[in-house]
């Protein structure tokens, strides 16, 4: 695998399991709440990820509630990851801070 972002690749390579689509009925039914509802539901279902998670992003308590409501599992049990049946050897380029910077700033004058 080459590319991809962090996500992707940690996905890949530690075993993430991923959580199911959307559900966009669930979704539309929970944004229709107030943040503070929405975030005391959180805790009752979810008490280890409201520790976790920023509970001022209304977007990622919401998530984490549909997850846990699609799946009848708390969040936080998916959030755990299973170990991959292969041998993963991370490579990357690092460049100098100052050249890095200096190319950026000539793109953004171009």
């Amino acid at each position: 695998m080459v590319g991809g972002t962090g996500l992707y690749a940690d996905a890949v390579t530690e075993g993430f399991v991923l959580p199911p689509e959307s559900d966009p009925a669930i979704r539309e039914k929970l944004s229709k709440l107030p943040l503070q509802e929405l975030v005391s539901r959180l805790k009752k279902v979810d008490p280890e990820i409201a520790v976790k998670i920023d509970l001022k992003n209304q977007r990622r308590v919401i998530r984490a509630l549909e997850i846990s409501q699609l799946t009848g599992r708390p969040f936080s049990q998916l959030q755990r990851k299973k170990k991959p049946n292969l041998r993963v050897l991370k490579m990357g380029v690092q460049k100098d801070r100052e050249e890095y910077l200096r190319r950026l700033m000539l793109e953004l004058t171009r």
